[in-house]
């Protein structure tokens, strides 16, 4: 078996573990196969089975459930806390790259060996049975990470495949094709909203030709309060067409830290145009929206009171073309941050007593 991975590695993109603690992957053959793909540096991904994790050392990301993680780590796993210590002993163990702790109802945690986190949520589906659902993770992640290298991609398109997977009877394939369809019915809730930057042109476009002014502001919005659906409504009286532009992912995390953002851009898009007041949603890469501004050249740039005019991104590029930049006065309410720290204050584990 062996000699026959060897052969195969110069043609293949990537290597997939399944073990089922059946007898085949032993430890001498992991290492084997493990270093083999390292020499042709080629990712194996492991759906691990067992207590004795250390076979698959030098993987590139494993894919454990919580039983299994509990299992390897002689770890609790009964909180988040439980299952980042966890994982962190496991990543200590394997020396691998990535870990998605695949956790049923409650979706997936992908973790990075330089401490990122991201939760995917399960995708809301009527589950009939979860054969073969592990299998649906490992499959579609290969897939799309052989051929792309992003984890992030991988991790949401496998959570979806898994969440099809389960509406199934019997240990049933999941066809591309099921994927990409409940990928259009995600898109189908807010068509028409959530627009790229050639879409979003037309739109002003017609717009503009119909004498409608059009209003652009831009935010992180993670974990949608009181005062961001306030502040949009003021905005969007102030003309006729709101354009909300919020940052990705990335820019997120390079804003407000690695602990950024609880909710993924998609699902924050999906959320912002849910609001009667928005027009339409854009997503930027990037610290700033000032790409967007130059490219849309909106009638009027808006920003919260807690901003100085001359902070304004794009102040200058819009007045130059004779639009106008608006301070919306903040409302008394707790920012998103300040929600977040009551959250973990309010529900961190009572700590231990010491004795």
């Amino acid at each position: 078996m062996l000699a026959y991975v060897q052969k195969c590695i110069p043609l293949i993109d990537g290597i997939i573990l399944s073990d089922y603690a059946k007898g085949v992957l032993e430890p001498s053959l992991c290492a084997s196969v493990i270093a083999a793909a390292a020499r042709k540096g080629i990712p194996v991904l492991v759906d691990p089975k067992g207590h004795d994790f250390s076979k698959y050392r030098g993987a590139f990301l494993l894919t454990p459930n919580k039983k299994e993680l509990a299992e390897a780590t002689q770890m609790p796993v009964l909180s988040e806390s439980d299952i980042r210590k966890a994982v962190e002993r496991l990543f200590a163990l394997v020396g691998c790259q990535a870990i998605l702790v695949t956790r049923g109802e409650e979706g997936m945690s992908l973790f990075t060996a330089d401490g990122e986190k991201t939760h995917i949520q399960a995708e809301v589906r009527d589950v009939f049975d979860i054969t073969g659902a592990g299998d649906t993770v490992i499959s579609m992640f290969a897939g799309v990470f052989f051929g792309s290298r992003d984890l992030l991609a991988a991790a949401q398109l496998s959570n979806i495949a898994a969440g099809v997977k389960v509406g199934k009877l019997g240990a049933t394939a999941v066809k591309p094709e099921e994927v990409v369809g409940w990928l259009r019915q995600r898109e189908d809730r807010f068509r028409g909203k959530v627009v790229d930057l050639p879409q979003l042109k037309q739109v002003m476009g017609l717009a503009r030709s119909q004498g409608k002014t059009i209003v652009f502001t831009n935010g992180c919005f993670d974990l949608l309060h009181v005062g961001h659906v306030q502040f949009l409504q003021k905005a969007k009286a102030l003309g006729h067409t709101l354009i909300v532009a919020i940052n990705d992912d990335a820019s997120v995390r390079a804003l407000k830290g690695n602990a950024r953002p609880l909710i993924t851009a998609a699902d924050r898009a999906g959320i912002i145009a849910g609001l009667e007041s928005v027009n339409h949603v854009i997503v930027f890469s990037g610290p700033t929206p000032l790409h967007l501004i130059e490219e849309l050249r909106p009638d009027i740039l808006v920003k919260g009171g807690d901003y100085r005019l001359e902070e304004v991104v794009g102040r200058d590029e819009v007045e130059r073309y004779g639009g106008r930049v608006e301070l919306i006065p903040t409302i008394d309410a707790p920012s998103s941050s300040q929600i977040m720290t009551e959250i973990a204050a309010r529900y961190q584990a009572p700590a231990r007593s010491s004795d």
